[in-house]
């Protein structure tokens, strides 16, 4: 039998989920109630790696890679074409950096 590649979840729970940032369980609540950290997917209790994987970007300051025409990244581009997922505005918080970007 062929051998298959083991595929990662884009998909986890809150557990997998404080494990993948290495934090514990208690340490990833703290930080998506903050806002350091998304919240779970709508409708769901799984956060989208992806997501982590952004906001992790944005708290450690890696450069955002974008479309030399217009400076859009493929989330900017997404989110144009799908308005209705664009979190609110909030407030600067000083307790840590907002998940999601505010709308240019």
């Amino acid at each position: 039998m062929a051998d298959w590649p083991t595929l990662e979840p884009r998909c986890v729970s809150a557990g997998e989920a404080a494990a993948y940032c290495g934090l514990t369980p208690g340490g990833f609540r703290h930080w998506v109630a903050i806002g350091r950290l998304p919240p779970a997917l709508p409708g769901t209790r799984r956060w989208d790696r992806k997501a982590i994987d952004y906001a992790l970007d944005q708290i450690s300051g890696l450069p955002t890679i974008g479309t030399p025409e217009t400076g859009e990244d493929d989330l900017d581009q997404w989110l144009r074409k799908h308005p209705e997922w664009e979190a609110p505005a909030k407030e600067t918080s000083l307790r840590g950096p907002p998940w999601r970007r505010v709308p240019k």
